[in-house]
């Protein structure tokens, strides 16, 4: 009986445990308090249909709305009933907004792979894909699986590995652990 109960117990904590929101934005907020934060998202109507974020789409072919804006680097996936469902962000262009996102435990774009494993521990899983790219540098892609978070690092040749995108989402971690190996489901370029 003891044994049920610390199960029950340690699989309460790991949903516990799971990301729920990036840029002071949760899962599961209005569309309407999202658009009351971040003014690009617009009008209801306005986002563009969008497939789901890997890795919601592993084994879905659903269409949900999509908010984003070249002049920020964060974005939301909204479902039909005007719910977010998924919040991400890019690295990339850290000058396009100026502004400083964070999840709910204090991760930023711009730490390294320290700061993510203080944070959240080993990940659950991580999955590597390497490419050379268009000047001939060997790209090296890493996802590390969380519970409700997935972090896309990048490493070029020699220089450190650096997080390149975050996305916060809930999604089914054994199935995106079965299928991660799918062409699909590999890090974009």
């Amino acid at each position: 009986m003891r044994k049920i109960f610390y199960f029950f117990l340690l699989l309460t904590a790991c949903g516990l445990a799971a990301e729920t929101s990036l840029g002071g934005i949760a899962l599961g907020e209005t569309f309407e308090a999202v658009a009351k934060k971040y003014p690009f998202v617009g009008q209801w109507g306005k986002q563009e249909l969008a497939a789901l974020p890997y890795p919601l789409s592993v084994g879905q072919k659903k269409q949900v709305y999509l908010a984003q804006s070249p002049d920020s680097r964060i974005y939301f996936y909204f479902d039909e009933f005007r719910k977010v469902i998924a919040v991400g962000i890019f690295a990339d262009n850290e000058y396009a907004d100026g502004k400083a996102y964070e999840t709910s435990a204090g991760l930023r774009p711009t730490d390294g792979l320290l700061e993510l494993k203080v944070l959240y521990g080993m990940p659950q899983d991580i999955s590597e894909y390497d490419f050379k790219d268009s000047f001939g540098d060997k790209i090296t892609r890493r996802m590390y699986y969380y519970p409700g978070m997935i972090v896309q690092t990048r490493k070029v040749d020699a220089l450190p590995e650096q997080i390149d995108n975050v996305i916060v989402c809930r999604y089914s971690v054994e199935q995106v652990l079965q299928e991660r190996n799918y062409p699909l489901a590999r890090p974009a370029r």
